[in-house]
C-alpha cells in the first residue's frame, strides 16, 4: 500500500494538519499523535490480529521504514506502555473522518450507533398466581430513543435470551454496538456478536 496517495492531501498530511485530533496537554509531548496513528493504521491494515501487543510489535519492526516513506526524521518508536495513553486521547470522530475518507470506508448512521437491548413484561399480562406473563424485547437507539426492532415471547414458556439472539441475527445488530443486562452474559450470545466483530457492553451481577 502506498502511503503517498495522489491526492490534494495525503492521509498522513491530513493527520498532521487536522485540528482537534490530539486531546493531550501539549506540554512535554514526546510523540506526535499523527505519527503514532499512521503506524497504528498501517499495523491494522497489515493483517495483525488487532491485539495491542501485535500492533506495537509491528510499529517497532517497521518504524524506520514508515518514517522514511514520509520523509520524517528518525525517531524512536513509542513504547508499549505509552501507546494506550496516546490512543485514549485521540478524538475518534476526527480520526474516523480522515480514515474513512481515505480508505473508502463508509459507515451508515445505524452502524455508528449504540443500541440497548432489554425485555419487559407487558402490563396486565401476568395472571393471578404467576410471576411472568407476555414480554417484549426491544432494541432501542441510544441516540434518538427510536425502536430499531422488537419481538415478543411468553415468559411462562420461553426465555428472553433466545429472543435477544433472534433480534441480533434478524436485524444484523450483531455487527453493531449493543448493550445488554447480566442475563445475556452467555457464551452463545456474546460469540454471535464477537464473530462478525460487533461490539457489546454487558452488565454483571455479584451472583
Amino acid at each position: 500500500m502506498l502511503l503517498c496517495q495522489e491526492q490534494n492531501k495525503s492521509f498522513f498530511d491530513q493527520l498532521q494538519n487536522v485540528e482537534g485530533l490530539d486531546l493531550r496537554d501539549t506540554r512535554g509531548l514526546r510523540h506526535e499523535v499523527w505519527v503514532v496513528l499512521l503506524s497504528v493504521t498501517m499495523a491494522i491494515l497489515s493483517n495483525t490480529d488487532g491485539n495491542l501487543s501485535s500492533i506495537h510489535r509491528y510499529m517497532v519492526n517497521h518504524n524506520t521504514r514508515i518514517l522514511a516513506s514520509i520523509n520524517y526524521s528518525t525517531h524512536r518508536p513509542i513504547s508499549h506502555s505509552e501507546l494506550p495513553n496516546v490512543l485514549e486521547n485521540v478524538c475518534l470522530t476526527v480520526f474516523e473522518g480522515i480514515l474513512f475518507s481515505n480508505f473508502d470506508v463508509t459507515l451508515s448512521i445505524e452502524e455508528r450507533q449504540w443500541f440497548a437491548l432489554d425485555g419487559k413484561d407487558l402490563k396486565g399480562s401476568i395472571e393471578t398466581g404467576h410471576t411472568r406473563g407476555e414480554a417484549i424485547v426491544q432494541a432501542v437507539s441510544y441516540k434518538d430513543r427510536v425502536i430499531q426492532s422488537q419481538d415478543y415471547y411468553s415468559g411462562l414458556k420461553e426465555s428472553e435470551a433466545p429472543t435477544v439472539r433472534n433480534i441480533l441475527k434478524d436485524n444484523n445488530l450483531k455487527r453493531q454496538k449493543t448493550s445488554m443486562d447480566a442475563l445475556h452474559c452467555k457464551p452463545n450470545t456474546l460469540e454471535s456478536i464477537n464473530e462478525p466483530r460487533g461490539v457489546y457492553l454487558v452488565g454483571l451481577k455479584e451472583n
